[in-house]
C-alpha cells in the first residue's frame, strides 16, 4: 500500500538558529480513510464480532480483500480482528489490549488501524480512541486521524516539539539573544508575578506597560476580556517575526493575576506556531494543538 504522510504545522521559516519542524501527528502514522491494497508487511486492523460474520464496513473489506476469512479475533491473512460488537467500551478494552500487546511484540509488521468500533458497533471516536493511547509509542502502528484528534484533545498524546519552542515555567536567566515576555498592565506598574521578575531581573521599565524595554517584552493583559488582549498579542507576534535575531520566551501571560485560563489565552498565540523564534509554555501548546 502506498504510504500516506500527513503532517500538520510543518514549518521551515528562515530562523538563524536552525530549521524547525513541528508535527501535530507523527509522519506516516495516520491510517488512510480508504485502503485498497497492502504492502508485504502491512496488517489491516478492523473491528469484528465474536460471531465471525462480516456484514459491512472495514470488516467486509478485510474479508473480501485481505484474507480475514472468518476469524473472530487475532491475526489471519493480512488482517487483525478486534471484537467490538459488545455491550460497552469496558468489554472492548481487553480485546484492544490484546491487540496492542501483539503489535508491541511484532515490530516487523506495519499495523493500519481502522476506526474499529465506530461503524456498525455504534461507538464514537471519543469512546474508542483512548483505548489506543498506548499505540502512540509504537511507531509501526498507524491510527485514524479522528483517533489522533481525540488523543490530542484528551491530553493522551502530545506532539514532539523542538526544545527551543517550549518556554520553561521557571525562567531565572536569559541567554544573550533571549527576551522575557510577560503580562503587564498598561500603567506599567510591575508589582507581582512575571511582571515583577521582568522588572527586577530583566530590565522591564517601571511605567512602561507595552512593548520592549530592557530584555523584556510587555503584553497588557489586565483587561476586561480576551478580545481586548488579542491586538497586543498580534502586535507582539508581528514584532517577533520581524526580529529573528531574538528568541522570545513567553510566560503564561494573563494566567496569573489577570485571572484568565490557558484555554482563553493560548488561542491568541496560535499565530506564533509558525514563528520559530517564539517559545510558548507547554500548556499553551497543548491548547493550540487541540484547536482544530
Amino acid at each position: 500500500m502506498k504510504r500516506v504522510h500527513r503532517t500538520r504545522f510543518i514549518f521551515s521559516p528562515q530562523f538563524k538558529f536552525r530549521p524547525m519542524l513541528i508535527q501535530t501527528i507523527p509522519d506516516g502514522r495516520i491510517t488512510p480513510e480508504k485502503i485498497d491494497r497492502l504492502d508485504r508487511d502491512d496488517i489491516f486492523v478492523f473491528g469484528s464480532s465474536l460471531m465471525g460474520p462480516y456484514f459491512g464496513g472495514a470488516a467486509r473489506v478485510a474479508y473480501e480483500k485481505f484474507g480475514a476469512g472468518g476469524v473472530t479475533e487475532g491475526l489471519k491473512g493480512a488482517t487483525y480482528a478486534i471484537p467490538v460488537v459488545r455491550a460497552g467500551v469496558d468489554m472492548v478494552k481487553p480485546h484492544v489490549d490484546t491487540f496492542l500487546a501483539f503489535a508491541r511484540s511484532h515490530p516487523e509488521y506495519r499495523f493500519w488501524v481502522t476506526r474499529v468500533g465506530c461503524g456498525i458497533a455504534g461507538f464514537s471516536d471519543e469512546e474508542i480512541a483512548p483505548l489506543f493511547a498506548p499505540a502512540v509509542a509504537m511507531p509501526h502502528v498507524a491510527l485514524p486521524a479522528s483517533f489522533w484528534k481525540v488523543l490530542l484533545q484528551k491530553g493522551l498524546y502530545f506532539p514532539v516539539l523542538p526544545s527551543e519552542r517550549i518556554a520553561s515555567d521557571s525562567i531565572e536567566s536569559l541567554a544573550d539573544n533571549e527576551i522575557f515576555v510577560f503580562g503587564s498592565n498598561l500603567s506599567g506598574k510591575h508589582y507581582g508575578g512575571a511582571a515583577c521578575i521582568a522588572n527586577r531581573k530583566f530590565g522591564a521599565e517601571w511605567g512602561v506597560g507595552k512593548g520592549l524595554t530592557g530584555r523584556s517584552y510587555a503584553i497588557p493583559t489586565m483587561r476586561a476580556g480576551v478580545e481586548m488582549i488579542k491586538p497586543y498579542v498580534d502586535e507582539f507576534i508581528a514584532f517577533a517575526r520581524s526580529h529573528p535575531e531574538y528568541r522570545f520566551l513567553v510566560t503564561r501571560v494573563g494566567c496569573g493575576i489577570a485571572g484568565f485560563s490557558d484555554e482563553e489565552i493560548a488561542p491568541l498565540f496560535a499565530g506564533a506556531a509558525d514563528v520559530p523564534n517564539i517559545a510558548l509554555p507547554r500548556s499553551f501548546w497543548q491548547v493550540i494543538f487541540t484547536l482544530s
